[in-house]
């Protein structure tokens, strides 16, 4: 359900995702009901706190961040998850803070080092950037292809700008999303 709503969430808005997020909620009461104190609970619970706070005006995405760091688990996806937050907030800094947290533990990940490559963008760093797109995508294999692709999208519209020459990065992005790298 949770998949589902944030899928309607980014077509159709928040409004058309209330009856997916109250059922979510109520799963995530059932499950707390079993453990409140499950790290990995927390780290969906947390991450939706983050997200709604990201989103949504007067929440405070301190708050979140501070319940994730304190009881979710595994670590390097709750640096990770902050380092999305933040990045969605504009807040690079601090993003770059998180993600670097998040390659301390796993530094061969190759969705940690693609946020890493959108936070260096989102500073004007374009080469280091770029860098490390090519690094994601060098182990895309152990992605599945529809993030691969988007990988492979972004590296080409930050080719693009770099080089100042356009590239059908919609065709090259649907050709790894259909048949791989």
């Amino acid at each position: 359900h949770f998949l589902e709503g944030a899928y309607k969430f980014e077509k159709e808005g928040p409004i058309s995702t209330l009856s997916k997020l109250q059922k979510v909620f109520q799963y995530l009461d059932e499950a707390k009901k079993i453990d409140a104190n499950d790290p990995e609970l927390n780290l969906i619970t947390g991450y939706m706190d983050l997200m709604l706070a990201v989103n949504l005006p007067f929440s405070d995405p301190a708050e979140a961040v501070a319940k994730l760091e304190k009881y979710a688990s595994p670590s390097y996806l709750v640096y990770r998850g902050i380092a999305v937050g933040y990045r969605d907030l504009k807040k690079h800094s601090e993003a770059m803070e998180f993600a670097e947290r998040a390659l301390e533990l796993t530094p061969d990940n190759p969705e940690v080092i693609y946020l890493k490559a959108q936070i260096l963008v989102n500073q004007g760093k374009h080469q280091d950037g770029l860098e490390l797109f090519n690094k994601a995508l060098e182990k895309g294999n152990t992605l599945p292809n529809y993030s691969v692709a988007q990988i492979a999208y972004e590296h080409c519209r930050l080719t693009e700008k770099i080089d100042n020459i356009d590239r059908d990065c919609r065709a090259e992005r649907n050709r790894v999303r259909d048949k791989g790298i």
